[in-house]
Protein backbone atom coordinates (compact mmCIF):
# COMPACT_ATOMS: atom_id res chain seq x y z
CA UNK A 1 0.00 0.00 0.00
CA UNK A 2 1.37 3.37 -0.96
CA UNK A 3 2.13 5.58 2.03
CA UNK A 4 1.17 9.20 2.20
CA UNK A 5 1.56 11.92 4.75
CA UNK A 6 -0.70 14.84 5.50
CA UNK A 7 0.66 17.93 7.15
CA UNK A 8 -2.08 19.82 8.93
CA UNK A 9 -1.95 23.40 10.05
CA UNK A 10 -4.23 25.81 11.86
CA UNK A 11 -4.36 29.57 11.63
CA UNK A 12 -2.28 31.49 14.16
CA UNK A 13 -4.17 31.68 17.43
CA UNK A 14 -3.47 32.45 21.06
CA UNK A 15 -4.38 30.45 24.12
CA UNK A 16 -4.66 31.53 27.71
CA UNK A 17 -3.00 29.23 30.21
CA UNK A 18 -2.40 25.47 29.92
CA UNK A 19 -4.67 23.54 27.59
CA UNK A 20 -4.99 19.79 27.84
CA UNK A 21 -8.46 19.05 26.49
CA UNK A 22 -9.67 18.77 22.92
CA UNK A 23 -12.73 20.94 23.58
CA UNK A 24 -10.51 23.84 24.66
CA UNK A 25 -8.50 23.65 21.46
CA UNK A 26 -11.60 23.16 19.34
CA UNK A 27 -13.06 26.31 20.87
CA UNK A 28 -10.16 28.25 19.37
CA UNK A 29 -10.78 26.84 15.91
CA UNK A 30 -7.52 24.89 15.84
CA UNK A 31 -7.09 21.90 13.58
CA UNK A 32 -7.02 18.64 15.52
CA UNK A 33 -5.31 15.41 14.57
CA UNK A 34 -8.10 13.09 13.33
CA UNK A 35 -8.58 10.40 15.95
CA UNK A 36 -5.77 11.86 17.99
CA UNK A 37 -5.42 11.70 21.74
CA UNK A 38 -4.05 14.67 23.68
CA UNK A 39 -1.03 13.97 25.86
CA UNK A 40 -0.18 16.65 28.40
CA UNK A 41 3.43 17.74 28.85
CA UNK A 42 4.33 17.21 32.54
CA UNK A 43 4.86 20.56 34.28
CA UNK A 44 8.16 21.03 36.12
CA UNK A 45 8.35 23.87 38.62
CA UNK A 46 12.13 23.72 38.95
CA UNK A 47 13.74 20.66 37.30
CA UNK A 48 13.08 21.68 33.69
CA UNK A 49 16.51 22.50 32.22
CA UNK A 50 18.64 19.99 30.32
CA UNK A 51 18.83 17.68 27.29
CA UNK A 52 16.96 14.74 28.80
CA UNK A 53 15.88 12.11 28.14
CA UNK A 54 12.62 12.70 30.00
CA UNK A 55 9.40 10.69 30.08
CA UNK A 56 6.30 12.44 28.76
CA UNK A 57 4.15 9.43 29.54
CA UNK A 58 4.46 5.65 29.34
CA UNK A 59 6.13 4.70 26.06
CA UNK A 60 6.84 8.30 24.99
CA UNK A 61 10.12 10.06 25.76
CA UNK A 62 11.64 13.45 24.96
CA UNK A 63 15.28 14.38 24.46
CA UNK A 64 17.26 17.22 22.91
CA UNK A 65 20.68 17.85 21.42
CA UNK A 66 20.74 21.33 23.01
CA UNK A 67 22.03 21.24 26.59
CA UNK A 68 19.83 24.08 27.84
CA UNK A 69 16.54 22.85 26.43
CA UNK A 70 13.37 23.13 28.51
CA UNK A 71 11.06 20.27 29.52
CA UNK A 72 7.76 21.11 31.19
CA UNK A 73 8.83 24.72 31.66
CA UNK A 74 5.96 27.08 32.56
CA UNK A 75 7.77 30.42 32.85
CA UNK A 76 8.30 33.11 30.23
CA UNK A 77 9.82 32.11 26.88
CA UNK A 78 10.44 34.77 24.22
CA UNK A 79 10.13 33.94 20.53
CA UNK A 80 11.07 37.36 19.13
CA UNK A 81 8.58 38.73 16.58
CA UNK A 82 6.31 35.71 17.17
CA UNK A 83 5.54 36.82 20.71
CA UNK A 84 6.13 34.88 23.92
CA UNK A 85 4.80 31.92 25.86
CA UNK A 86 4.14 31.71 29.57
CA UNK A 87 2.11 29.61 32.00
CA UNK A 88 1.88 26.47 29.86
CA UNK A 89 4.10 23.34 30.21
CA UNK A 90 6.29 23.44 27.12
CA UNK A 91 9.06 21.64 25.28
CA UNK A 92 11.52 24.30 24.08
CA UNK A 93 14.81 24.00 22.23
CA UNK A 94 16.00 27.23 23.87
CA UNK A 95 18.72 27.56 21.19
CA UNK A 96 19.03 28.59 17.57
CA UNK A 97 20.37 25.19 16.53
CA UNK A 98 19.67 21.63 17.61
CA UNK A 99 16.89 19.07 17.58
CA UNK A 100 14.28 17.90 20.07
CA UNK A 101 13.12 14.31 19.58
CA UNK A 102 9.92 12.67 20.78
CA UNK A 103 10.37 8.90 20.64
CA UNK A 104 7.59 6.29 20.67
CA UNK A 105 8.19 2.80 22.04
CA UNK A 106 5.41 1.67 19.71
CA UNK A 107 5.29 3.51 16.36
CA UNK A 108 2.22 5.65 15.73
CA UNK A 109 0.26 6.68 12.66
CA UNK A 110 -0.05 10.36 13.47
CA UNK A 111 1.67 12.92 15.66
CA UNK A 112 1.68 16.69 16.02
CA UNK A 113 1.66 19.57 18.49
CA UNK A 114 0.81 23.23 19.01
CA UNK A 115 4.08 25.04 18.28
CA UNK A 116 5.92 28.24 17.44
CA UNK A 117 9.46 29.46 16.71
CA UNK A 118 11.63 32.59 16.63
CA UNK A 119 12.00 33.73 12.99
CA UNK A 120 15.58 34.15 11.82
CA UNK A 121 17.13 32.82 15.02
CA UNK A 122 19.55 30.11 13.97
CA UNK A 123 18.66 27.17 11.76
CA UNK A 124 15.51 26.94 9.65
CA UNK A 125 12.67 25.58 11.86
CA UNK A 126 11.74 22.09 10.70
CA UNK A 127 9.64 19.19 11.92
CA UNK A 128 10.13 15.63 10.70
CA UNK A 129 8.95 12.05 11.15
CA UNK A 130 11.25 9.00 11.16
CA UNK A 131 10.68 5.27 11.29
CA UNK A 132 12.21 2.86 13.80
CA UNK A 133 15.36 2.57 11.64
CA UNK A 134 15.78 6.37 11.73
CA UNK A 135 14.85 6.63 8.06
CA UNK A 136 13.21 9.94 7.17
CA UNK A 137 9.52 9.54 6.35
CA UNK A 138 8.38 13.15 6.00
CA UNK A 139 9.63 16.64 6.84
CA UNK A 140 8.11 20.10 6.86
CA UNK A 141 9.64 23.58 7.13
CA UNK A 142 7.74 25.99 9.38
CA UNK A 143 7.13 29.36 7.77
CA UNK A 144 4.49 31.39 9.58
CA UNK A 145 3.67 34.90 8.37
CA UNK A 146 4.80 37.58 10.81
CA UNK A 147 1.86 39.87 11.52
CA UNK A 148 1.91 43.42 12.88
CA UNK A 149 2.41 43.62 16.66
CA UNK A 150 2.95 39.86 16.84
CA UNK A 151 5.76 40.48 19.33
CA UNK A 152 3.05 41.33 21.87
CA UNK A 153 1.10 38.11 21.33
CA UNK A 154 0.97 35.71 24.27
CA UNK A 155 0.98 31.95 23.72
CA UNK A 156 0.39 32.16 19.97
CA UNK A 157 1.24 29.39 17.55
CA UNK A 158 0.03 26.85 15.02
CA UNK A 159 -0.79 23.15 15.06
CA UNK A 160 1.51 21.07 12.82
CA UNK A 161 2.17 17.37 12.42
CA UNK A 162 1.97 14.29 10.25
CA UNK A 163 -0.76 11.73 9.54
CA UNK A 164 0.12 8.56 7.64
CA UNK A 165 -1.66 5.46 6.38
CA UNK A 166 0.70 3.13 8.26
CA UNK A 167 1.73 3.28 11.90
CA UNK A 168 5.42 3.77 11.14
CA UNK A 169 6.34 6.97 12.99
CA UNK A 170 8.84 6.08 15.72
CA UNK A 171 10.41 9.53 16.11
CA UNK A 172 9.00 13.04 15.79
CA UNK A 173 11.61 15.82 15.67
CA UNK A 174 11.42 19.60 16.08
CA UNK A 175 14.53 21.53 15.10
CA UNK A 176 15.98 25.04 14.82
CA UNK A 177 14.98 28.64 15.64
CA UNK A 178 14.24 28.15 19.32
CA UNK A 179 11.23 25.99 18.45
CA UNK A 180 8.70 25.46 21.24
CA UNK A 181 5.77 23.05 21.51
CA UNK A 182 2.95 21.93 23.78
CA UNK A 183 -0.27 19.89 23.60
CA UNK A 184 1.17 16.79 21.97
CA UNK A 185 -1.37 14.93 19.84
CA UNK A 186 -0.95 11.26 18.92
CA UNK A 187 -2.94 8.76 16.90
CA UNK A 188 -1.96 5.44 18.52
CA UNK A 189 -1.91 1.98 17.03
CA UNK A 190 -4.83 -0.24 18.22
CA UNK A 191 -3.76 -2.61 20.97
CA UNK A 192 -3.47 -6.30 19.89
CA UNK A 193 -6.41 -7.18 22.13
CA UNK A 194 -8.50 -4.50 20.42
CA UNK A 195 -7.65 -5.93 17.00
CA UNK A 196 -8.56 -9.42 18.18
CA UNK A 197 -11.93 -8.24 19.47
CA UNK A 198 -12.58 -6.42 16.20
CA UNK A 199 -11.82 -9.52 14.16
CA UNK A 200 -13.98 -11.63 16.44
CA UNK A 201 -16.85 -9.19 16.02
CA UNK A 202 -16.51 -9.26 12.24
CA UNK A 203 -16.59 -13.04 12.37
CA UNK A 204 -19.86 -13.00 14.31
CA UNK A 205 -21.39 -10.57 11.82
CA UNK A 206 -20.33 -12.75 8.89
CA UNK A 207 -21.84 -15.84 10.53
CA UNK A 208 -25.15 -14.07 11.14
CA UNK A 209 -25.27 -12.87 7.53
CA UNK A 210 -24.61 -16.40 6.21
CA UNK A 211 -27.41 -17.83 8.35
CA UNK A 212 -29.82 -15.16 7.17
CA UNK A 213 -28.99 -15.91 3.54
CA UNK A 214 -29.53 -19.63 4.20
CA UNK A 215 -32.98 -19.01 5.74
CA UNK A 216 -34.00 -16.70 2.88
CA UNK A 217 -33.02 -19.33 0.31
CA UNK A 218 -35.34 -21.98 1.80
Amino acid sequence: MKKFAMVWVAAVAAFAGPMAHADELAGLGLTLLPGGAFIAIPANASDFLGPGPRSITSGITWSSTADFSLFGYTGGYGIDSHGQWSGVPMLALNAGAGTMTIAFATPVRGVGAFMNYAPGWGDVPTIAAYDASHQLLESYVLDYPVVANAQYDMNAGEVHGFLRTDADIAYFTLAGSGIVATNLQVTPVPEPSTCALLLAGLGVVATVLRRRRGIAAR
